[in-house]
């Protein structure tokens, strides 16, 4: 299936314009980062590309063979990074400069009754046995959302982007700050529908702070079941009330004045951005 996104978007199974800048890795469990090195070794243009993620998806990525190294590797352990105060040298920017991309520390909302059902420990080295192939392997580590900007020639923020692919997460953990906002708004917001009803404060209220000018619903499948399987009949996460995020968004938007447009893109549909 990746290698039929490829011929679909860039007519040939390898990326070799580079045209693909960067893989954000929200956190490591093996929903988010197992087939990175797949990607990686097989698609990616592997000296234009960088791969942001933990300490730990560094880890993992190395025992895969990926070599990791802020200057003389793929892989960009940022989480010193996110934890620091903002300013301008917390972004990571592409080679061309057109493309930054600021990680912000997050949080893992529980799966269900208040529990984490997937392995959270602190990070470690792998042993020969290199990349693990089970799914209680993938401990979690730092959980990240990231705002990314893509930039004109003089610096001039042309779009921005923000996304929480990872995880739910409680306000004000994982989102941009005032300071950050105050330079820009979000152009379009990427969120997390699982576990979305397990935090403390509700989405809906961060929507209204951020004030995106778009949505797109993400996370909301059921990926503990096969993909193929899920693009003929699309089933969605166990635990999380989907139906009531989207009921709430749809309340949520009739009370603004500018209601904000959003998607839900159904498993295997692509979305396109135009700016």
């Amino acid at each position: 299936m990746i290698k039929g996104f490829f011929h679909e978007e860039f007519h040939s199974a390898r990326d070799w314009d580079g045209i693909i800048k960067a893989v954000l890795v929200g956190h490591s469990h093996y929903d988010h980062i197992y087939d990175v090195p797949y990607i990686y070794k097989k698609h990616l243009h592997r000296d234009s590309v960088l791969i942001v993620g933990s300490r730990d998806a560094e880890l993992l990525l190395e025992s895969a063979g990926i070599q990791p190294g802020w200057k003389g590797g793929p892989v960009r352990d940022v989480s010193e990074l996110a934890r620091s105060l903002w300013k301008e040298d917390r972004f990571i920017t592409t080679e061309n400069r057109r493309i930054r991309m600021l990680p912000i520390l997050g949080s893992h909302a529980p799966h269900a009754m208040g529990k984490k059902f997937l392995p959270v420990r602190e990070p470690r080295r792998w042993d020969r046995r290199g990349y693990p192939h089970n799914a209680m392997k993938f401990w979690e580590g730092d959980n990240f959302t990231f705002l990314v900007d893509f930039m004109s020639e003089d610096g001039t923020i042309n779009f921005r982007m923000f996304i929480q692919s990872g995880a739910a997460s409680t306000y004000p953990v994982g989102y941009p700050s005032e300071e950050v906002l105050a330079e820009k708004e979000v152009d379009l917001a990427f969120l997390c529908v699982a576990s979305f009803d397990k935090i403390k404060r509700d989405p809906f209220e961060q929507i209204e702070r951020m004030k995106p000018r778009g949505i797109v619903l993400v996370h909301w499948e059921n990926f503990f079941r096969p993909q193929k399987k899920l693009m003929e009949k699309p089933r969605t996460v166990p635990f999380t009330p989907v139906c009531r995020f989207v009921k709430e968004l749809k309340r949520m938007n009739g009370g603004l004045r500018m209601p904000i447009p959003w998607v839900m893109p159904n498993v295997g549909v692509g979305v396109e951005v135009y700016y």
